[in-house]
């Protein structure tokens, strides 16, 4: 009996050799721009050291941002004219601008009326999983082209400088994918997501972003 045993522990072992030598990787899942994944072993050793030496910039196995560098990230009511559009290239650096235009406001010196404004640049730091349809950055720097609360003239209209509307109290910000479900979002998020005028059903069918500190959220679309 004993001697059987020994025969099955061998033959299995046998068989667990086999099995592991020979999936060479094949049919591992692809993030969502199309890179896959490595072995398991190598998949291993990529995310230990992801975590021991992560960057500003630095980009994970399922998302990264050449993921979204093709997509304008848009954050406004859907009424009105004011409105901020985000640009992330993918290195993780970013620029947009605020413009919210009151054609109302004018004088002799601005006939063509009073327009806010702010345009930015920045970086993101390394977007880290939340969740298999979240990942989390926060802002490691942000500059603006003009000093809020300065203004002047220009072309008959008056322009107004500000912080950019959308970034408020902005520590932490999530990307949501493609395939988000609704019912796990914050309703903070989804109260601006469908105010666009994008059919959001089940789940999100774009890219996303949140602001949790200013509770402000972006969807996306491809860059006109």
């Amino acid at each position: 009996m004993r001697h059987g045993k020994n025969q099955l522990l061998f033959t299995a072992a046998l068989l667990t050799l086999s099995l592991l030598t020979g999936c060479g990787g094949s049919g591992e899942p692809s993030s969502p721009g199309g890179s896959s994944v490595g072995s398991a072993s190598s998949g291993a050793e990529a995310a230990a050291s992801s975590s021991s030496e992560t960057k500003p910039g630095a980009q994970t196995a399922e998302f990264s941002f050449s993921d979204i560098s093709e997509l304008e990230f848009w954050f406004g009511s859907g009424a009105g004219a004011w409105r901020t559009v985000l640009y992330v290239a993918d290195d993780g650096s970013f620029e947009g601008l605020y413009t919210d235009s009151d054609m109302g406001s004018a004088d002799t010196d601005y006939p063509n009326g009073t327009c806010y404004s702010s345009e930015f640049t920045g970086t993101f730091t390394a977007p880290e999983k939340v969740d298999e349809y979240t990942y989390s950055v926060e802002i490691q720097d942000l500059t603006l082209s003009k000093e809020p609360g300065t203004e002047e003239i220009r072309d008959g209209i008056k322009y107004l400088y500000s912080e950019p509307y959308g970034l408020d109290d902005a520590k932490e910000l999530l990307f949501y994918l493609p395939g988000a479900p609704v019912k796990d979002l914050p309703e903070g998020y989804l109260n601006w997501a469908r105010g666009y005028g994008d059919t959001i059903e089940e789940t999100l069918p774009f890219y996303g972003l949140y602001n949790v500190g200013g509770d402000q959220g972006f969807s996306s679309h491809p860059r006109s």
